[in-house]
């Protein structure tokens, strides 16, 4: 009898966790093993790199949209309001004669179905009482015009002082729409409107004047200001001017024709025009650029006899 083997004792078997023996036991049957799986992070090359990126769900980001800052409006540092401006009140004929647009007009006035105020501007009124006031200011005695002289004539009249003080905040030079709005019993009844260049931090200032019957004074409430921005205008490609060409003078060089009307027959040069609306009795003459232009008139002088006026 043949017998091959080793002489130390064989190695026990280690000892399993009951866990991974049931698994081996399953392996042979047909259910599929319980595979626990580990989550890696996958990476990708960044070509062109040698360094490594995690691959993530891209995220949206939102596109910022561009806005335009508002200009600041200026600031009204103060609105004065002055009523009764002269220390006294000023006739109905004075007024008709110093200011007839405003003091002949009906429908001038708070009280009128459609309110309507105008505006003087300060040089007129330094004319004013520079010419009417014996004191040369606002404060003294009105002289009045000679032709008004004891005549009684109502309403009487005086003026609305309205002053305003602004500084700019725009941060660059720009043009600005002041509107200056006049209200009354709380309603606005007109608005008067300037366009101003501000400039950032040079404060400005401007006063009206506004003519008002005295009986009309006490319904003028504070006037307000408000700022509109004017924008600038788009560039434009200006356009070349052609060089004029200068106007043939010389008589020699003329070509002239003959024109008639019912008072005069005149020869003038073929090229020049001759004006069709002009005023009865005169004839105007205009050379082609309208650099010379001729005006005859017919005057009467005596009997059938006329005196031809010429004037270029």
């Amino acid at each position: 009898m043949l017998v091959a083997g080793c002489t130390t004792p064989a190695p026990s078997p280690p000892t399993t966790p009951p866990s991974q023996h049931n698994i081996s036991e399953r392996s042979n049957e047909t259910e599929p093993a319980i595979v626990q799986t580990q989550h890696t992070p996958v990476t990708t090359l960044i070509p062109g790199t040698t360094g490594l990126q995690k691959q993530t769900r891209p995220t949206h980001t939102p596109t910022a949209e561009p806005s335009l800052r508002a200009e600041p409006e200026p600031y009204v540092n103060s609105i004065g309001f002055n009523s009764y401006y002269f220390s006294f009140d000023i006739p109905g004929c004075d007024m008709k004669e110093l200011f007839p647009a405003i003091a002949h007009d009906p429908d001038y006035g708070i009280e009128q179905p459609v309110p309507k105020l105008s505006s003087v501007s300060a040089a007129e009124i330094r004319s004013f009482i520079r010419d009417y006031i014996q004191g040369s200011n606002e404060h003294s005695l009105f002289k009045g015009i000679y032709g008004c002289q004891g005549v009684s004539m109502s309403p009487n009249w005086n003026f609305a002082e309205i002053s305003a003080s602004i500084t700019p905040r725009n941060a660059r030079p720009a043009n600005y729409e002041i509107s200056l709005i006049i209200k009354s019993q709380g309603k606005n009844i007109t608005v008067f409107t300037t366009q101003e260049t501000l400039t950032p931090d040079q404060p400005i200032a401007f006063v009206r004047y506004i003519p008002m019957k005295t009986d009309e004074m006490e319904l003028l409430d504070i006037p307000y200001i408000t700022f509109t921005l004017v924008p600038a205008p788009a560039p434009t490609t200006p356009v070349p001017t052609p060089p004029i060409k200068p106007e043939i003078v010389d008589p020699t060089m003329l070509v002239f024709k003959t024109y008639s009307n019912q008072y005069a027959t005149i020869r003038y040069p073929e090229q020049w025009t001759v004006e069709e609306n002009a005023p009865a009795r005169t004839t105007v003459l205009k050379s082609v650029q309208g650099q010379i232009t001729y005006t005859l008139t017919a005057i009467t002088h005596e009997a059938n006899a006329w005196v031809v006026k010429t004037d270029r």
